[in-house]
Formats: C-alpha cells, sequence, structure tokens
C-alpha cells in the first residue's frame, strides 16, 4: 500500500479538482465541500501596490466563486519583508506547511506578468483542491530580473517557508540556488533549463530530450532504423541537437543526417533541399531516365515517334509503367533514412513542412517526427505534416484542467501554468506522508513518482525530471493518441527492459539471461545472481506495482 501512496494522494487532488460536483465553481454542490486554506499575499500593508490589488482581487474572485461552506480560506497580507527574528519561531513553528511562490511579477512585460498570473491562479487552484487548511502560499514578485529573484527568495525564507516553487526564468533559477541551499530549503523550478538543475533544485519543467527519447523510441519500436533531422539553431534546437545522435544510437538506431537552419523562412531551403539530397537525387532520375528510354528504343527499333508510346505500351508494359512514374517523380533513388525530426513548432513549422515534398521527401514513405512543439490543433491544416508523431503529454489531463481553469478565472490558462497546479499539488502530496520533514531527499526523489495534471513524473537527484509521455499522430480534424502514455513507472522501467532485450541483444531469440562481471542478470525476474553459474531461480515474477530495476541502461 505505501509504494503508490505518494502518487495516490495527488491523484486524489487531481480527481477533487476534475470532477463537477466538487469543483471549485459556481454550480450547485453535492453533499459537503470543506475548503480551508489560508494564503499570504504579497506586498505591505500601507500603501498597497498595484500587485497586491490584482492579487486580492484575484482571490477575492476566486472566493466567489467557490461553494457556501462554514470554513472558506482567508486572504489576508504578507508580513513585513523584515519580519524580526523572534517573531520567527512562532511562524515556523504554527503548524502551517508554508510554501514559496517565487513569480515574475511586476517585471515590466506584460506578456511576462500574465504568465506570472496564469501560474499563481493555478497555483491557487491546486491549493483549494488539496483541501489541506495548513498549506499557506507565500507569494512574492521577482520582477522577471535576478536580483528580484534573489530578494523575493530571501523574503519568503525570511517568512519561514519549507519549500520554494520557483522561479521562471533560469538565470534566476541560477541566482537562487545558493541561497536556497545555504538555507537547506529545496526549491521546485518553472525553467527546462537542465545547466541550473541540481541536487535539492528540481526542474518540474517540460525536457526537450523527454520528448526525443519518447518519440525515437516509438518509431524503432515501429521498424524505424535510420534518421535524418531538421534543427533550428535555436537555444531548443541546440538542446535537441546535443541529445539527438546518443538518443538514437541508446535505442539501436542509426543517425545518418541532420541539417540546421537560420529562424527565418528563407533560410530552409538551402537545408531542406540538402537533406533531401535533391541535385543528386534529380542527377539519378535523369540517368535512370535515359537507361530506361535506351532499352526501350532498343525493343523497338523501328518504331515511329507517334507510335513509339502506344507500341512501347503493348510489347513491354512494365517498363512503360517504370517510365511514365518516373516521368511523375522529380529525383530518382530512396533516401538513407526512414524517419526526420523535425523540433520546430508554429508558423516556422507551417512553413518548413511543405518544403520536404517540395523536395521529393514524401510522408508517405518517411515518418515525420516532432516534439511537444506539435502539439498544435491547427498542424492538421498541413496536409505534409497529417499522419506525422509527436511525443507530449496525454491531452486528456490538460484538457480538463483547463476548462475548468477557465471557469474559474473567465479565461484559458497558458500551457505552463500546469506545471504550478502540480507543484502544488506535490507539496501537499508529501506533507501528509512525513509532516515533520515532508521535503527531504528522499521524499522528494520518490521512485513511484506523481500523478499530475500532465501525467506520471518524478523527480531525479540530479534535479531533472522524468515524464510519462504519449505519442499522438496529427489528424485533420483531432489528433489521436496511437501510444499511449504510461501508467506508472514501473510500466516504464520494464518497457525499456523489454527493448533492451529486443533490440539490443546480439541474439535472434529473446534472451532470458545476461552474463556481467559480477554474475548473471535474469531478465525474466530482474534477480541478480553473484556467480559464474546460474542458480535455480526460486522468486516469483515481479508484480504489477514492484518496481523492476532497468538492466542494461
Amino acid at each position: 500500500m505505501k509504494k503508490n501512496t505518494l502518487m495516490a494522494l495527488v491523484l486524489t487532488g487531481l480527481i477533487a479538482g476534475c470532477a463537477s460536483e466538487t469543483g471549485i465553481s459556481g454550480s450547485k454542490v453535492r453533499g459537503s465541500v470543506t475548503q480551508g486554506t489560508i494564503y499570504e499575499m504579497p506586498g505591505k500593508k500601507a500603501p498597497a501596490s498595484p500587485l497586491d490589488y490584482r492579487i486580492v482581487e484575484n482571490t477575492k474572485a476566486f472566493l466567489r466563486a467557490l461553494p457556501e461552506t462554514s470554513n472558506q480560506p482567508t486572504a489576508f497580507e504578507s508580513r513585513s519583508d523584515t519580519l524580526p527574528k523572534e517573531s520567527r519561531t512562532q511562524v515556523i513553528n504554527d503548524g502551517r506547511i508554508r510554501v514559496g511562490l517565487l513569480l515574475p511579477f511586476e517585471s515590466g512585460n506584460e506578456t511576462v506578468n500574465e504568465v506570472a498570473t496564469d501560474l499563481f491562479n493555478a497555483a491557487q487552484l491546486a491549493v483549494f483542491d488539496v483541501n489541506r487548511p495548513e498549506i499557506t502560499l507565500i507569494v512574492k514578485p521577482t520582477n522577471g530580473t535576478k536580483k528580484g529573484a534573489v530578494r523575493a527568495a530571501r523574503a519568503a525564507l525570511n517568512e519561514g517557508v519549507q519549500i520554494i516553487i520557483g522561479p521562471v526564468f533560469a538565470d534566476s533559477v541560477r541566482a537562487v540556488t545558493p541561497i536556497a541551499k545555504s538555507a537547506n530549503i529545496p526549491l521546485i523550478a518553472f525553467s527546462n533549463d537542465r545547466s541550473v538543475a541540481h541536487q535539492g533544485v528540481w526542474l518540474i519543467g517540460f525536457l526537450p530530450e523527454q520528448n526525443l527519447e519518447r518519440i525515437i523510441e516509438t518509431a524503432r519500436l515501429e521498424g524505424k532504423e535510420r534518421f535524418a533531422a531538421l534543427i533550428p539553431e535555436t537555444p531548443y534546437g541546440q538542446r535537441i541537437a546535443a541529445a539527438l545522435e546518443p538518443t538514437v544510437t541508446r535505442y539501436g538506431g542509426e543517425l545518418v543526417q541532420v541539417e540546421y537552419y537560420q529562424e527565418e523562412a528563407q533560410s530552409m531551403f538551402d537545408p531542406v533541399q540538402k537533406l533531401a539530397q535533391y541535385d543528386d537525387r534529380k542527377l539519378a532520375k535523369e540517368e535512370e531516365m535515359a537507361r530506361l528510354m535506351e532499352e526501350a528504343r532498343l525493343l523497338l527499333p523501328n518504331t515511329e515517334e507517334e507510335e513509339f508510346e502506344k507500341a512501347l505500351a503493348e510489347k513491354a508494359p512494365e517498363l512503360f509503367a517504370q517510365i511514365q512514374e518516373l516521368e511523375r517523380r522529380e529525383t530518382f533513388g530512396e533516401l538513407p533514412f526512414d524517419a526526420v525530426i523535425l523540433p520546430e513548432g508554429g508558423v516556422k513549422l507551417r512553413s518548413l513542412a511543405p518544403l520536404l515534398p517540395y523536395f521529393d521527401v514524401d510522408p508517405r514513405e518517411v515518418k515525420f517526427l516532432g516534439t511537444g512543439l506539435w502539439d498544435d490543433p491547427q498542424l492538421g491544416q498541413e496536409p505534409p505534416l497529417v499522419g506525422g508523431w509527436y511525443a507530449a503529454p496525454d491531452p486528456g489531463g490538460w484538457k480538463a484542467f483547463s476548462g475548468r481553469y477557465k471557469k474559474v478565472y473567465g479565461q484559458k490558462p497558458r500551457r505552463i501554468a500546469s506545471l504550478a497546479y502540480d507543484a502544488v499539488s506535490l507539496t501537499a502530496a508529501l506533507s501528509v506522508i512525513n509532516p515533520d520533514n515532508p521535503f527531504n531527499d528522499t521524499a522528494m526523489t520518490n521512485a513511484d513518482g506523481f500523478l499530475g495534471i500532465d501525467g506520471i513524473f518524478r523527480l531525479n537527484e540530479d534535479g531533472l525530471n522524468e515524464r510519462g509521455l504519449a505519442v499522438l499522430e496529427v489528424r485533420r480534424r483531432k489528433n489521436k493518441i496511437v501510444t499511449q502514455a504510461p501508467d506508472s513507472f514501473v510500466q516504464i522501467d520494464r518497457a525499456k527492459l523489454n527493448f533492451n532485450a529486443l533490440f539490443l541483444s546480439d541474439d535472434l531469440e529473446t534472451p532470458t539471461e545476461i552474463k556481467t562481471e559480477d554474475g548473471v542478470l535474469f531478465l525474466d525476474s530482474g534477480d541478480q545472481q553473484f556467480s559464474d553459474q546460474p542458480v535455480e531461480d526460486k522468486t516469483p515474477a515481479a508484480g504489477g506495482d514492484e518496481p523492476v530495476s532497468p538492466i542494461l541502461q
């Protein structure tokens, strides 16, 4: 029972959030719902800043949307950032779980402020859903700068927070890290920049490398062996490029060609033409056409030109069909790859995709593969992308969360908002397991992971995260899941083991054991015998909820 406690706790909150009768909305509620969350809002008592008014007003609107209960949340202003030392003991020991939330409010960039608002609203939604009165959000604005993030972190620590969620930007995370570490306070950042991840500083953001790994694994399972890629010269593209060859190799494939392009649409032509090996294949077509026509002339040496085509169709129908098929094509010869990776999205992807068939890369013969940037319902309007695959979270969780968010706040959230919901839900789940020390490294890196809006995830000791992603296919009307997201990390670990056994073994048959320097690994049970001679395996096969150590990592 203990193995899935953490995941179940987060799941409980999500089920409560997605159920129509128990949600935070103006609709009638079946039975009694108790919400007792207390908030501490940023700012000083007088004078109030625009940020104070914005957040307090958001809270008032939030409270008006709640069902009537006898124990509603209370919003009140935070204590001063210069809280006297003698008052800290009372704050820390009052039985509340204080969660610092560092968001880029007051950044001077309206878009960034809107992102901060979405994150804050989602965090609020999570606290109400988990129904933990002792969870207290202490919100501090970072101004979207390193200096502001340092000031916000110190202010939050001064008020006794036990964990920090945020900041958003990598530079801010990097600036806050030594402060959080010196105070022995864990930090969950929204950034997906791997360079800022450390033990005790976890990234909850979506990592591009995870999308890449998932889509390559699926493509390999579907028989794709040789990969090519068109990569933008952007920070995102650089990360994909760095992970591309190691990932393809790890899954037993071959990376045969990579081309790079600038962000401007005009710069895409030459790289796509090179990837398609268009000039060489066009020359090959001319040579092949000459060869076929020479063969045809030998069959019909004295035939007049006006009668030649009809005569060839009667005497050599197969040769005639070959010539006709070649005439319809721009090039001749197979490409050296059977899958092409396009880690791009939005308008740029819509500009890139048509160039591939234009230069004779046929999506019926070459599988187009994408990352989470393809998670766009408009892509079905681009014929070359229809049938392509991309890795992303199961859209069901986001759809339910987004709909409920809109019902409460009156508008749809940005995609990043689910991260704030999951981070707050995670803190609530951990505080139940071990109230005295809820955020220790062992608890944070629980191998069974947690279940959030975007599916299962777990935090690793190096500060990175793992996620269970689905694989979707682009369709004209609605994208379709072709490979379901895993339900547990036991399933993920076993899938890796099975993949290794099937694709990375020299034997044609699936091996049952692997000899190592330390002994024998038995693939059917995961047991290890430290001996040169295998012994009788008396351990039963692993059950559905038991973790299996991956073999041949």
